[in-house]
């Protein structure tokens, strides 16, 4: 695996992450649940984030980029719902649509 949550930097940063995750390691709902035996999380899980704690580095971080980038979508909703602008079937097509749309965004011109 690449660079750990508290390593990533920017917006391409946080997509290899998310994007180096399997499927079926990501939830919705909740920031971290363990099913079967497996540990799933939803984005803000996967960068550390549980309930009860305030908000991790890499959370902070990955909100601070999305809006630099005129993306200001709730990471949260993203994740845990398909809707109008993030229409994917899984939380983890959602969150790397999301990212895309941001890094897009960064690059194209005003």
């Amino acid at each position: 695996m690449g660079k750990q949550p508290e390593e990533l930097r920017t917006l391409e940063d946080f997509r290899e992450f998310f994007a180096e995750i399997p499927e079926h390691q990501w939830t919705t709902g909740y920031f971290v649940v363990e099913e079967l035996g497996v540990r799933k999380c939803c984005a803000q899980g996967h960068l550390g984030q549980t309930l009860g704690k305030d908000q991790v580095q890499p959370v902070g971080l990955l909100t601070r980029l999305l809006s630099e980038a005129d993306c200001f979508f709730i990471v949260t909703t993203v994740n845990d719902t398909a809707g109008h602008y993030f229409p994917q079937r899984t939380p983890k097509q959602r969150i790397l649509a999301l990212i895309d749309r941001a890094i897009w965004n960064k690059k194209s011109p005003a």
